[in-house]
């Protein structure tokens, strides 16, 4: 089974890419040494509700999409080799390949080991990288190219979803809107998602992509100038699969038509 599932519609500026969105773990790594109450329990299997909501998205658009389809437990797609984080504490949830792993049992969250993982060696993390989350990275490159040689500007959004309650921290945002390079229609979408909703929205919090992640196409949004990056990241409360994940999913589809398809020659330039 590939490491990714890829649509391309060359005729949307559009890409959606849903990183954390299997739960999958190979036959060949077990569960990593976890019991089946830890994995139930586990804070970075996958990211809830996210590959719905970026399949309403794509649904709505006719854009693209490329999601993983291995958990993050196996190697973390979203993020470069030996990257450490600059403004978290939580360096167990840095890594590309994790070794320590946030549990809710009972109510009550436990950092244990993930024993599958804990005493590998630089070596095999960088087989599972090349593995399975290289060729997702590569996939999007690609994918964004194949945009660019039919529209002016690519639009590569990034679906997430966070914990309301990690490590001890209580989070209040409801929307994360995270850029590095793309900050002024970063900062459209901030505006227009607060002008148009009661939901907490916030730039880069309660993480940025620069500080803390790097990304999957930190790369492309570095040295792409014709390209724009951003990552949704949704608080994953509200990823019910109901009703209030339907009223984000409408308001991220009228934010995305409002500030990116009708107004594409504003952002022809930085």
């Amino acid at each position: 089974m590939k490491s990714f599932h890829a649509t391309v519609r060359k005729n949307s500026p559009i890409l959606f890419t849903c990183e954390h969105s299997s739960t999958r773990i190979p036959r060949r790594y077990g569960r990593l040494g976890l019991s089946k109450q830890e994995l139930l329990g586990a804070k970075d299997l996958y990211d809830v509700g996210a590959f719905d909501l970026s399949r309403d998205l794509v649904r709505a658009f006719g854009a693209s999409f490329l999601h993983s389809t291995m958990s993050r437990l196996v190697v973390d797609y979203n993020r470069p080799l030996d990257f450490m984080p600059k403004k978290t504490g939580n360096g167990f949830h840095a890594s590309a390949l994790k070794t320590h792993l946030l549990v809710d049992i009972d109510g009550e969250e436990h950092l244990i080991d993930i024993p599958g993982n804990h005493d590998k060696t630089e070596k095999e993390e960088g087989r599972r990288f090349a593995r399975f989350a290289r060729p997702y990275q590569h996939k999007g490159q690609e994918i964004v190219q194949k945009i660019l040689s039919r529209h002016k500007t690519a639009f590569l959004f990034q679906i997430h979803s966070f914990f309301p309650h990690y490590n001890g921290e209580k989070r209040s945002i409801d929307i994360d809107v995270m850029f590095n390079h793309s900050r002024a229609l970063g900062n459209r979408l901030v505006r227009f998602l607060r002008q148009n909703s009661d939901f907490v929205v916030a730039p880069n919090r309660p993480w940025g992509m620069k500080d803390c992640f790097g990304g999957a196409f930190s790369s492309v949004d570095a040295t792409e100038s014709r390209a724009r990056v951003i990552t949704f990241e949704v608080n994953n409360r509200l990823m019910d699969g109901g009703v209030l994940q339907e009223k984000v999913s409408r308001l991220l589809s009228k934010t995305i038509e409002e500030i990116v398809i009708k107004n594409l020659p504003e952002f022809s330039s930085r």
